[in-house]
């Protein structure tokens, strides 16, 4: 990563975390309840959304329960906000002064619908510079382990970036890859490669560590990915 994350152990083989001056990010794996979070990180407030795969990015300090949204928005110490996925990807960013963090949930609906776009629009209402962002995507299911129809590739005709991540199979399938799509999408726009860091975890191959919906279905069993600005 540009700004090295190092790791703080936790008595759980299921707990993984970061933290970078003021920054704390990571993940769960199976095993690990949400409640657990709010036992790690006393006395911070936690923040989540009911996703529905959308582009809708909320301000953590004005989400309240039921709130519908795929992307969470910090800007002031305090709050923990958490993104729940089983494949899709987690998507971290914050920008180097560590005044604003958040969190997204991308799935091929909201490349499609460009949730990461969205973010830079927030990002440049706040008058931060695109030079001054860091992005990292967490465990989810890599490009091998993906594989699409025909409908979904043509679905993704409007992204100039299409070819570059529907991988076409023999079986007249495709492989896709939601992580390079989201850089590429991001790297148009003027972000730069050393500006996106990979957890290279696929979910779908490390079933049970990870759930994974790909896999296994609707077991309701989630990662917890997390980041807050510490006070």
């Amino acid at each position: 990563m540009k700004q090295k994350l190092e790791h703080v152990p936790f008595n759980s083989s299921a707990f993984n975390i970061c933290e970078d001056g003021s920054i704390i990010m990571g993940f769960t794996e199976n095993g690990f309840a949400i409640e657990d979070l709010k036992t790690i990180f006393p006395g911070n407030k936690l923040v989540q959304l009911k996703q529905i795969h959308s582009n809708r990015i909320v301000f953590a300090n004005q989400a309240v329960e039921g709130t519908t949204g795929d992307g969470l928005f910090l800007s002031e110490p305090g709050t923990i906000a958490v993104i729940k996925t089983a494949d899709c990807v987690p998507l971290f960013f914050w920008n180097s002064s560590q005044s604003l963090a958040g969190i997204l949930h991308v799935g091929w609906k909201g490349l499609m619908s460009g949730i990461e776009l969205e973010l830079l629009k927030i990002v440049n209402d706040q008058s931060i510079r695109l030079k001054d962002l860091n992005f990292v995507t967490g465990p989810a299911i890599e490009s091998t382990c993906y594989e699409v129809g025909l409908d979904l590739y043509e679905t993704f005709s409007s992204k100039n970036y299409r070819d570059e991540i529907f991988i076409p199979k023999k079986n007249g399938k495709f492989w896709l890859d939601i992580k390079k799509g989201i850089s590429l999408s991001l790297i148009k726009k003027g972000i730069t490669i050393n500006q996106i860091s990979d957890f290279p975890l696929c979910t779908y191959c490390l079933y049970p560590r990870f759930p994974s919906y790909r896999k296994n279905g609707k077991t309701g069993q989630r990662i917890f990915n997390f980041i807050l600005l510490k006070r």
